[in-house]
């Protein structure tokens, strides 16, 4: 049994039979084998050998044998058990090989699409040239052919438009420093010659250290066939992506960003969403003055410059229509303006802002990036606000001058608008963390001293808040309006002026129990918790169940933990 044993533990840590069969075994991996080896016995005149040598070659012959019939009872034992199994398994890697072939075509045409829209719409063609049916099934489904690629072969491109047949077509034009207008003419020609069928265009652009984007398809000859005298009418149009991609960010210039003023002359109805990484769009163009979500990616690594949020903020106030505006910032730890903000400007139909900023310095980058931004934004409908900001480490080493205890919350100060100019804002979300790098210990601050550095969130900053999501490394605690707190030692009487209903903690991992204590205890001094009806604890890897319940109750406590 020890043997059957071993056997089955070597088979279930072996990857295939291939593996077994590149395997050889040699007479003196054999421990018995070695003994053949045995300088005696080679030493030994032919037909000489002493009693001790001769003991030993018996009883290893013998072994031998005993091993070969072992493995022979073994091999037959084995070979039941293959034939016992092959009963079962055969009949599912019959159906497991033909099942997607005898499938229906109406079930196989959409998972064909699905792994066009996972791998590739180069995944059409193979498909068509696995077998018969999958090829007539293949150029059935006209959505397989619908994305036209600006390096593919022209005879590929069309190809692609007569199978798509009058589907609606996404196109994505990829522009390489090795590009230029002649280049890429022909293909947004063939474009623009089916305009009333494009549903979607991607641009995107490598640049490198020497690529300017004036010689790029982004210009207005290539976007506007006959020079802007007659608008391009693309009825269908939806979504407009326009992606910069640079090896070395420190060289963005202004022309990067607005990429030589790309205004097209389209006539656009149904476009809603524009996606956007280094680059602002033009808030003279027509076509982008109804569309209703926007994101934007934006790398603050050029420096000094503050004409990109000018940028912004003129393009903001030229699309009256928008409701959802995500904006990301990266490298904000190399951003130092050269002058202030100056734009006030109103987004009438905003219901939704997303901001996130990795590598924020604080207090600078509050002042100058966070501060000034969200000032120059009225959004009258704004109704849910989400931050994110990663704290670049550097902004963990307090001066000696500053306040050890209490400088991260300028950062939330910052971020809220003024309420009574956002009397609709009920869904507020904020994500402060950091990411230290391990030479930080030998700096100095330990990252057991994270959670002793304190946000304090202002209720009085927040009155229509209504469910508010947290996720940070800090010690927090809500304030409010001294003026307003209930007097007395155990007085918690209700704040009539905070909505706010529903509290989750997410993610918070630094966390203590006496620290969730201080912030219900904060609510309660403010007159927040009675009328607070969930308090959600999600993920908070230090904050036990049974301890949560104690301090919260489980009449509001909701409790979810992760344990993957």
């Amino acid at each position: 049994m020890e043997v059957i044993q071993a056997l089955e533990v070597v088979a279930s840590n072996t990857r295939s039979e291939e593996f077994v069969k590149r395997q050889t075994f040699e007479i003196t991996d054999w421990k018995c084998g070695q003994h053949l080896t045995n300088h005696r016995l080679h030493n030994s005149m032919i037909g000489v050998v002493d009693a001790e040598m001769v003991s030993k070659l018996l009883r290893d012959a013998h072994s031998v044998d005993i091993m070969k019939a072992t493995l022979g009872s073994l091999l037959e034992s084995v070979n039941k058990l293959q034939d016992a199994f092959k009963k079962h398994v055969d009949p599912v890697i019959a159906k497991l090989s033909k099942g997607f072939a005898s499938l229906p075509d109406e079930l196989i045409a959409p998972i064909l699409n699905y792994a066009c829209v996972e791998i590739g719409t180069k995944q059409a063609v193979w498909l068509s040239h696995v077998s018969r049916g999958f090829r007539r099934i293949a150029l059935s489904e006209a959505d397989l052919w619908t994305t036209l690629h600006s390096h593919a072969h022209p005879d590929e491109i069309e190809a692609y438009i007569s199978r798509s047949r009058e589907a609606d077509l996404n196109v994505v034009a990829k522009i390489t420093p090795d590009d230029y207008d002649e280049d890429l003419r022909p293909f947004f020609t063939a474009c623009f010659n089916l305009a009333s069928r494009l549903k979607s265009f991607r641009i995107t652009a490598d640049l490198d250290d020497y690529t300017n984007p004036f010689n790029l398809a982004l210009s207005n000859k290539l976007m506007d066939p006959d020079d802007g005298k007659m608008p391009v009418v693309l009825p269908h149009l939806e979504e407009l992506d326009i992606f910069q991609y640079k090896e070395g960010d420190d060289d963005l210039t202004l022309d990067n960003y607005s990429f030589g003023d790309f205004s097209p002359s389209w006539d656009a109805p149904a476009l809603r969403t524009i996606r956007c990484r280094n680059y602002i769009p033009a808030p003279t163009a027509s076509a982008f003055a109804a569309i209703t979500s926007f994101s934007l990616f934006l790398s603050l690594r050029s420096g000094i410059e503050v004409e990109p949020f000018q940028w912004l903020l003129e393009f903001l106030e030229s699309t009256p229509t928008l409701q959802e505006f995500d904006v990301e910032m990266v490298d904000a730890e190399h951003f130092a303006t050269a002058g202030p903000i100056t734009n006030a400007i109103t987004c009438p139909s905003l219901v939704s802002l997303q901001l996130r900023i990795s590598s924020l310095r604080i207090p600078q980058a509050t002042e100058i990036i966070l501060a000034p931004f969200m000032e120059s934004l009225h959004m009258p409908k704004l109704d849910r606000l989400s931050f994110s900001a990663e704290l670049d480490y550097k902004s963990l080493v307090i001066p000696s001058n500053s306040d050890h205890s209490d400088f991260i919350s300028p950062v939330v100060e910052a971020l809220l608008p003024d309420p009574l100019d956002h009397t609709r804002l009920t869904s507020l979300s904020i994500a402060i963390t950091s990411q230290m790098p391990n030479k930080f210990q030998v700096m100095g601050l330990h990252s057991s001293t994270i959670p002793s550095k304190r946000l304090v969130i202002p209720l009085d900053r927040m009155p229509f808040v209504k469910v508010m999501s947290l996720t940070t490394s800090f010690h927090t605690t809500f304030t409010g309006d001294k003026s307003e707190r209930p007097s007395g030692r155990g007085s918690y009487q209700p704040n009539r002026s905070c909505a706010l209903r529903e509290v989750r903690l997410r993610s918070c991992h630094y966390m203590t129990i006496w620290q969730l204590q201080q912030m219900v205890q904060s609510l309660k001094e403010f007159g927040v918790w009675d009328a607070l009806e969930k308090f959600v604890i999600e993920d908070c890897a230090s904050v036990t169940l049974d301890r949560a319940l104690e301090i919260i109750g489980p009449e509001r406590l909701t409790y979810a933990r992760n344990f993957a």
